[in-house]
């Protein structure tokens, strides 16, 4: 323990003394040059970690230490590993809803079937036909399956109401989960309405934005969306 003591404070000081730009005298040593200071550092550092590989061998599955030059080598080459982790990428931006500029009231539209209901208007061709179909079923799958979830929801809800000491607490809890469900699926949809204007043309929504009865009331647009009882 004494050498090993002695050891770790001869590479201190050879340490400071190199980053203040003095020469070291370490322990048992006479002055030297920066050059040799290093090498002697880069010694002192290999022994010692040899030293405590006798005393504490390293785990199973433990990393091994860097392989150029241990210690100094992880010194030498500016914390690249640790900035690498840090620097892992960003964070994606939350989904956005497909935009088309100069075609405006093209969700009101496609809230009624998919612009399906316009396939002569705009010429749908067969594979458009297709894909608006398979949106479609998708979204109408979606809101079967968050139909059962807020009916779930309300059957909780409907339970903690009816007791002779309601919970105030899971009763506003339980509401909050009903009215997150039916959000969750409104917006659902609207991501489904513009998926399957994407697959229209330039072209094709243009005509859909003059149709002359584009225009959709506030109380007819509502029916259009699910959302729930």
């Amino acid at each position: 323990m004494k050498q090993h003591r002695k050891l770790i404070l001869g590479i201190v000081s050879t340490v400071v003394a190199v980053l203040l730009g003095r020469p070291a005298i370490g322990v048992g040593q006479e002055s030297t040059a920066p050059n040799a200071e290093v090498r002697l550092l880069a010694a002192k550092v290999a022994r010692l970690e040899a030293a405590v590989a006798k005393i504490a061998p390293p785990s199973p599955g433990a990393a091994a230490p860097p392989a150029s030059g241990g210690m100094m080598g992880g010194m030498a080459g500016g914390g690249g590993g640790m900035m690498s982790m840090m620097g892992g990428g960003t964070a994606m931006p939350p989904t956005l809803l497909p935009s088309f500029p100069g075609t405006s009231l093209l969700y009101h539209v496609g809230a009624t079937d998919f612009f399906l209901d316009h396939s002569e208007r705009i010429t749908l061709t067969a594979e458009q036909t297709a894909r608006l179909s398979q949106v479609k079923q998708r979204a109408a799958a979606g809101r079967a399956d968050a139909e059962r979830k807020v009916e779930a929801a309300e059957q909780q809800l409907w339970e903690l109401t009816a007791s002779d000491q309601p919970d105030p607490a899971k009763i506003e809890a339980k509401v909050r989960e009903v009215e997150k469900l039916r959000g969750d699926q409104r917006l659902a949809f609207i991501r489904s309405v513009g998926e399957s204007a994407q697959v229209l043309t330039d072209e094709q929504r243009k005509a859909v934005a003059a149709i002359p009865s584009v225009e959709i009331s506030p109380e007819e647009h509502a029916g259009h969306h699910p959302t729930g009882p």
